[in-house]
């Protein structure tokens, strides 16, 4: 049993004398990529989250164009005057004055 102990102590010697030396360097450097690589993510996580809001304001604003926005504008209020009512009476009742109503009329 005696090289079995010898075995364990050289052991246990190579680990306390060794984690000292890779604590020093490799293990900064670690961190400090770790924080670089958070700093990248959340900047990518923060430019996907503005593209597509962006996109789909340019959408819009092409999308609609003078008596256009403001059908648009009437039928986007409706619904919510309407809140407390069920859902699908809101549905109806905003297409129907969407469907019955031309631009024209919403221009004056």
């Amino acid at each position: 049993g005696c090289s079995q102990r010898e075995f364990g102590s050289g052991s246990n010697w190579f680990f306390w004398s060794h984690p000292k030396l890779q604590k020093d360097s490799p293990m900064k450097d670690s961190s400090k990529q770790g924080e670089k690589l958070s700093e990248t993510t959340a900047s990518s996580m923060s430019g996907m989250a503005t593209s597509p809001r962006k996109a789909l304001k340019i959408e819009v604003e092409k999308g609609s164009s003078g008596s256009d926005t403001l059908t648009k504008s009437d039928f986007a209020k409706k619904p919510l005057k309407h809140k407390e009512n069920s859902g699908t009476e809101v549905k109806l009742d905003a297409q129907k004055d969407f469907a019955g109503e031309k631009p024209e009329s919403h221009v004056n």
